[in-house]
């Protein structure tokens, strides 16, 4: 067993998946690092990755703001059309360009 790791200085971990609203379009995330409405940011699953821009975001009870403040929320913003994730999320990362 060998551990190899790459890391991408344009990058930054912001956020992990932890449920998905198929019906509704969201996905909830367990935030990590700050980001806001009109980052760029990419989906990373095991089923591919999807690049996307941030049109929309929710706290956890649905009131629309402009950021993820950090470590310890929990948001939502619009599952994007092109991704098919199982309810909890399936290992899914939310990564910020910088």
């Amino acid at each position: 067993y060998l551990q190899s790791s790459s890391t991408n200085p344009n990058q930054q971990f912001v956020g992990e998946v932890i449920h998905v609203e198929t019906s509704k379009g969201w996905l909830t995330v367990n935030v990590k690092n700050r980001f806001e409405l009109g980052d760029t940011l990419e989906l990373i699953t095991p089923n591919g990755n999807l690049t996307f821009n941030l049109d929309a975001l929710e706290n956890s009870d649905g009131i629309k703001i402009d950021a993820a403040p950090g470590s310890g929320h929990i948001v939502r913003i619009p599952m994007p059309d092109e991704i098919s994730l199982p309810e909890n999320g399936g290992y899914a990362m939310l990564m910020r360009y910088l």
